[in-house]
């Protein structure tokens, strides 16, 4: 039998068009195929603000950070790597209902009574959040009722092996169970599924989590207290510019550095939330049109 691995007529070599090009030529057009794929996720995936406050973040230690968000100081993502981080988890949680589908659950990723995600809304329409679904055990497993499932995708070391410890996420990423819980609280659901996906392996952790009225009802009353307060909250007891907290914190130059806030009609001290998730100007004295709140107008006056 003939060699596979020999051949009996010499490999002829591809002819490659144009000029050859360079060791930094190459480098260079590397580099800007990265910066141009920065550029587009800059564009394509646009960091809008939030209108409402999220309950995927009043789990977080620090109360002048949800001030921020919900004053809109800032917008969360500064470069094209992080919006792409926030796609993927979109992504993957389109993933996840199809490994859940694959093994039996009935998946409902949105509700069928409006078409779109799962919404819970609290105190006037300013907090809340969209769930990442509605899910049913397998009939075979004998398991009834609805369950809020809850996705996440992490990285390799603590940050995903905390999850597994005794205590489970509330005890080790109580931001997530807070969230969680909050869901179940709107929708009057009592247990969850989260599931937690390493992006470096794909190794999988899951709990059924027991979900928490006392936790919710918490969040939620933490949450009245950053829509309704007059006063701009202290940063965290200690913090300084080298505190991990702020370090990785979207405020940090603003609260260390003196970075100005941006404007818009809700980091403006003439303005005040109100009723149908609105925002009224008390210096004229009407509600804001939406179109308007991220302009502002020349009688804007930052809150700090």
């Amino acid at each position: 039998m003939d060699n596979l691995f020999t051949s009996q007529t010499p490999m002829e070599k591809p002819e490659i068009p144009g000029d050859e090009l360079s060791l930094e030529t190459r480098e260079m057009l590397a580099k800007k195929i990265v910066d141009s794929i920065d550029a587009w996720s800059l564009q394509t995936y646009k960091d809008d603000f939030r209108w409402h406050l999220g309950a995927s973040i009043i789990g977080r230690p620090c109360d002048r950070y949800l001030y921020g968000v919900f004053h809109w100081w800032r917008k969360n993502a500064a470069d094209g790597r992080t919006l792409r981080l926030f796609e993927r988890g979109k992504e993957e949680e389109k993933q996840m209902n199809k490994l859940m589908q694959g093994i039996g659950f009935n998946v409902q990723p949105v509700d069928p009574a409006t078409g779109k995600q799962w919404v819970v809304s609290f105190l006037k329409g300013h907090f809340g959040g969209s769930s990442d679904g509605v899910i049913k055990f397998p009939p075979a497993w004998n398991v009834p009722g609805d369950f809020v499932p809850e996705y996440k995708t992490s990285k390799t070391g603590a940050t995903f092996t905390n999850l597994a410890k005794e205590g489970g996420i509330e005890r080790n990423k109580e931001e997530h169970y807070v969230q969680q819980s909050i869901y179940g609280y709107g929708k009057r659901i009592g247990y969850g599924v989260y599931l937690a996906v390493n992006k470096n392996d794909d190794d999988l952790i899951c709990e059924v989590t027991k979900l928490s009225i006392e936790k919710a009802e918490a969040g939620i009353r933490r949450a009245e207290n950053i829509i309704t307060t007059d006063y701009v909250p202290a940063m965290l007891p200690g913090a300084k510019t080298t505190y991990f907290q702020c370090r990785m914190c979207a405020f940090h130059g603003i609260c260390h550095e003196g970075d100005s806030i941006a404007k818009n009609c809700r980091s403006c001290v003439h303005s005040t939330p109100v009723d149908n998730a609105e925002w009224r100007c008390t210096k004229y004295g009407y509600d804001i049109p939406r179109e308007f709140v991220e302009t502002g107008c020349d009688e804007y006056k930052a809150m700090i």
